[in-house]
């Protein structure tokens, strides 16, 4: 069965031959059985690194209030919301946190004061 031609002289190489018998270039054919299931294996392996399933969106918007860490993972890796969306939810939970941890009273002289007194009577 003929599977090649030589690349070099054009004649037609035979299953198992490891040089061309026109001009003795060595072969280099890989069988079509071969290259079939090696696509196969490599779209079996390609498929299965993409099988992250979308997660709906309900449960994605719950897991950003109640713990957004996991929410900010879930939104990025699971979603397919648009990209401005995403970015737009991100800053905002930033600023949400980021005012979370600032303190914005003032502290308060006279209790300040107070505090130091009765530290100073004891």
């Amino acid at each position: 069965m003929n599977l090649n031609t030589c690349e070099y002289c054009g004649k037609k190489i035979e299953r198992g031959m490891t040089s061309c018998s026109g001009c003795g270039s060595p072969v280099s054919y890989i069988e079509p059985e071969v290259i079939i299931a090696n696509n196969t294996t490599l779209q079996g392996n390609l498929s299965s690194l993409n099988d992250k399933k979308p997660m709906n969106s309900i449960f994605v918007i719950l897991w950003l209030f109640f713990f957004f860490p996991v929410g900010l993972y879930f939104m990025w890796a699971r979603t397919s919301w648009n990209k401005v969306v995403k970015i737009i939810i991100s800053i905002v939970l930033a600023l949400g946190l980021i005012g979370s941890l600032v303190d914005d009273k003032p502290a308060d002289p006279a209790s300040t004061k107070e505090k130091i007194e009765n530290v100073e009577k004891k």
